[in-house]
């Protein structure tokens, strides 16, 4: 290789100009992992994207037809509406409705019937590899000397 090929301040290695990748650009220190597109350096951001309320569309996780009524989010029938009405103010379904919209904002297709209300929440500390499924044992982690 001649030495004119060689790009400038490559220390001699032989390497050509551009032939580095890119180096990425740093991850923020906390990532949700529920719906993989948000980051941020903050912990009260995080806190406030874990909270937030999110919608689905009704045609997404609601069906009808007749006199049978389906939650595909939980996987709830029944024939009688005021049953049905009953279930969607349940906690078990808030929860998983939740969950099913935090998927689907990451654009993560929901499978139908995948939640049940021991899916958990992802969070992870990209500065100490902390993966957790619990807002209050990431403010400990946060608070604790191993985080640095």
């Amino acid at each position: 290789m001649a030495p004119s090929s060689l790009g400038a301040g490559d220390g001699g290695r032989g390497r050509r100009e551009g032939s580095l990748p890119p180096c990425p650009a740093d991850p923020p220190v906390y990532e949700c992992l529920v719906c993989r597109r948000f980051g941020s350096e903050s912990l009260d951001a995080l806190q406030r994207h874990l909270g937030a309320r999110r919608w689905l569309a009704e045609a997404a996780w609601r069906e009808s037809a007749g006199e049978a009524y389906h939650c595909r989010i939980c996987r709830y029938r029944t024939g009688l509406r005021a049953n049905f009405q009953l279930h969607l103010r349940t906690e078990k379904h808030a929860h998983n409705y939740q969950l099913a919209a935090h998927l689907a904002s990451g654009g993560i297709p929901l499978p139908p019937g995948a939640l049940h209300p021991g899916n958990p929440l992802h969070v992870r500390c990209n500065l100490c590899r902390f993966q957790t499924t619990s807002r209050q044992q990431l403010d400990l982690h946060v608070a604790g000397s191993w985080h640095q």
